[in-house]
């Protein structure tokens, strides 16, 4: 349950950072592509799946930290400081 808690925050400020992210991304990717003779357009759909992607990396680090925290010794840990 605490997991859910610590992944809520996140989550909210991975998707936060895309929506202001992707109007940029698009609009420089626009500006870019635009002096190129043969021009290409970039699907939208590439961005909502880098989105996913960052969200995918940003839960599976907060579940490696709480997995790492939950089954260390404190003992260990307050004798080394």
């Amino acid at each position: 349950m605490r997991w859910l808690i610590l992944s809520k925050g996140f989550t909210l400020l991975v998707i936060a950072a895309s929506v202001f992210a992707i109007p940029v991304a698009i609009y420089v990717i626009n500006w870019w592509l635009a002096d190129y003779a043969y021009r290409i357009s970039i699907p939208y759909g590439l961005f909502g799946l880098s989105c996913i992607g960052g969200l995918l990396i940003a839960l599976l680090t907060i579940n490696y930290q709480t997995l790492r925290a939950a089954v260390s010794n404190p003992v260990i840990s307050h004798r080394s400081e």
